[in-house]
């Protein structure tokens, strides 16, 4: 191997060499407690890295090469990266996601996979170089779940990749509650990482979360919506890179559209159903009201009818009583002969006749105005039974029809409307004189109990 004189390195100033490594050029890299020195061997000089080139502190502990030009050099006052082709050196402390600025000396190690470890006075910390990107560069967001709270069926977990190939998910009403898991992809400060999301159609400005990468949502109403979620460089540096996912929360069914297209459509029925009711009540209304129209004309053209009846008979039986009246005065007369007598008992029979039919005509519109109420009295109805069928033995006569009565009793006092049995035997002689082929006999029977007759 080759060996290097100490004097090359000002012994004077550097008495205090904790760690060495070759870069990929050749060159030598020294920590010391005085900052780094670089040794290049072809030319034989070197260079020395203090705070004031932008280290973090002179007193470097470990220094460890990466497979890009890098060379990672542990110090008391934060990590650095430095850059052997370009020199450019980068600090990282906690403001970088790191436990904390402060490495232990002589605590360093390279892993076969390029992984490199440090000793900290709170720990060690590991990472990859590789993964380690600039503080200025975008964060690219990543969803890693989605967190479904689906009630009595459970819990149900969606991971990323399935969220990523599609950008969208559809979830039903009972699905409406959930997490979502993101994270920037960051390996060596993952914890300095600071995320804003905002739901479209729910939130209007943009909700920072910290360092925190898990948002809840809970009951969101049916809709479309869409989540946004962006991440915050090391530099504080927000961007325009935002991941997006869209979500639709179906309605339950009973509020999808189909649903209202059916409610609809019933109340459409019901609409028309209520048409045709209300138009089959108003022809039926209509209908009524004509019959009742047409019924209050008919009893108007029946009283017409009826008033002018009883004007007639008003008329006709004026005109009776003062025949009656001076027949029954010519009748009482002893100068009349017999025949002539006889035929003005005929003319006063037909008179009276006539009277009883005006008389229960006008009794009939009394009836029709008040009512026909019966007067029971005490009346002798054999006698009345012989007074109506005398007055008409003589049209018996004529009609060459024998006229008997067949009396079980002689005298019978009964309570009835006398009124009211001399129509009934009247109406009934008359009948029987019309339709009567050879004789007419009346019976009146008592029966046993006294209580009917007939």
């Amino acid at each position: 191997g080759m060996y290097l004189q100490y004097d090359k390195l000002n012994t004077q100033r550097h008495n205090s060499v904790n760690d060495a490594c070759e870069d990929k050029s050749g060159n030598m890299w020294f920590a010391t407690v005085e900052g780094v020195i670089k040794y290049d061997f072809q030319t034989g000089e070197s260079l020395h890295y203090t705070v004031k080139n932008g280290m973090p502190s002179n007193v470097a502990f470990r220094i460890l090469p990466d497979d890009n030009n890098h060379i990672w050099i542990s110090t008391a006052n934060g990590l650095v990266r430095l850059n052997t082709q370009t020199e450019e050196i980068t600090t990282y402390t906690e403001a970088h996601g790191l436990v904390t600025r402060q490495f232990n000396y002589n605590s360093a190690f390279k892993d076969e996979d390029g992984t490199l470890y440090f000793g900290t006075v709170k720990g060690f910390i590991h990472f990859r170089p590789t993964d380690v990107r600039p503080a200025d560069e975008k964060m690219d967001v990543h969803i890693s779940s989605l967190d479904i709270q689906n009630g009595a069926d459970g819990r149900k977990v969606i991971n990323s990749s399935a969220v990523s190939e599609v950008k969208s998910i559809t979830l039903n009403h009972k699905e409406s509650s959930f997490n979502i898991n993101f994270s920037a992809l960051n390996f060596i400060a993952p914890g300095s990482v600071q995320y804003a999301y905002r739901m479209v159609n729910l939130d209007r400005d943009w909700i920072s979360l910290g360092e925190r990468n898990i948002v809840y949502f809970t009951d969101l109403h049916p809709g479309s919506y869409t989540f946004e979620v962006k991440a915050a460089n090391l530099a504080n540096s927000w961007g325009d890179d935002i991941t997006r996912l869209h979500i639709t929360v179906l309605p339950p069914w009973w509020t999808s559209t189909t649903a209202y297209v059916i409610y609809a459509f019933f109340f459409l029925v019901m609409i028309i159903y209520l048409i045709f009711s209300w138009q089959k009540k108003e022809r039926r209304n209509m209908a009524y009201n004509m019959q009742i129209f047409e019924s209050k004309k008919e009893k108007e053209l029946y009283q017409a009818k009826i008033d002018f009846f009883i004007n007639i008979a008003h008329e006709i039986r004026t005109p009776l009583t003062l025949i009656k009246n001076p027949l029954e005065r010519l009748l009482k007369s002893d100068k009349i002969g017999e025949k002539e007598n006889n035929s003005l008992i005929l003319m006063d029979k037909n008179v009276s006749r006539l009277l009883s039919l005006v008389n229960q005509l006008l009794d009939f519109r009394k009836t029709e105005i008040e009512g026909y109420r019966l007067n029971f009295v005490r009346t002798e109805v054999v006698s009345l039974l012989s007074e109506t069928a005398k007055r008409f033995q003589d049209i018996a006569t004529e009609n060459n029809l024998l006229l008997n009565l067949d009396l079980s009793v002689q005298e019978l006092y009964v309570f009835v409307d006398r009124e009211a049995l001399t129509k009934i035997m009247s109406n009934l002689f008359s009948n029987a004189v019309k339709y009567a082929a050879k004789s007419i006999v009346v019976r009146l029977h008592l029966s046993s109990d006294y209580e009917t007759f007939m």
